[in-house]
């Protein structure tokens, strides 16, 4: 964890976190391999989530910021060379490209396990995702389904299936 402690405007929050990011963690930071997740109400948290050829990895950075301040960032990438990494899931997606039929086939088998399970409740897809797990070093189909109960209640699903 890095302390920080620094103001910033709206205006400039994503910039000087790169600027943080590359001057402090890793000089390699290329902001174009994440996409950027805000979450929290009273501190925010700007999770940077590495994306590598469009499939999302468990790995990136937290960075907490509370009233404009950055007050510190976090290395979630257990100090793994992302440049490795890129070519070895390159040549893993080499052999494992998704077709529109996959992906279906993917989404109903979700669909029909979580019907199993919430047979009474009214079933949505919220997001289909590849992803994959860097410790694990598998490559996954991730359908999150939104279930509602007969009372209004909403909840997600995550269903993981392995991409072999």
């Amino acid at each position: 964890m890095y302390q920080i402690n620094e103001n910033v405007s709206n205006l400039q929050i994503e910039e000087r976190i790169n600027q943080i990011i590359k001057k402090e963690i890793s000089s390699k930071f290329d902001p174009i391999d994440y996409k950027i997740e805000i979450n929290g109400v009273n501190k925010q948290v700007y999770d940077y989530v590495l994306y590598i050829y469009g499939v999302r990895t468990d790995l990136g950075y937290s960075i907490i910021m509370e009233n404009n301040k950055i007050l510190s960032v976090y290395d979630n990438t257990r100090g793994l060379n992302i440049e490795k990494l890129k070519t070895k899931l390159v040549a893993r997606l080499e052999n494992k490209i998704l077709t529109a039929k996959d992906v279906s086939n993917y989404t109903n088998r979700a669909l029909s396990e979580t019907k199993r399970m919430y047979h009474d409740s009214k079933l949505r897809i919220k997001d289909e995702i590849t992803y994959f797990n860097t410790e694990e070093e598998k490559l996954y189909q991730v359908t999150l389904i939104e279930v509602e109960n007969s009372y209004g209640l909403l909840s997600v699903v995550e269903h993981y299936e392995e991409i072999n």
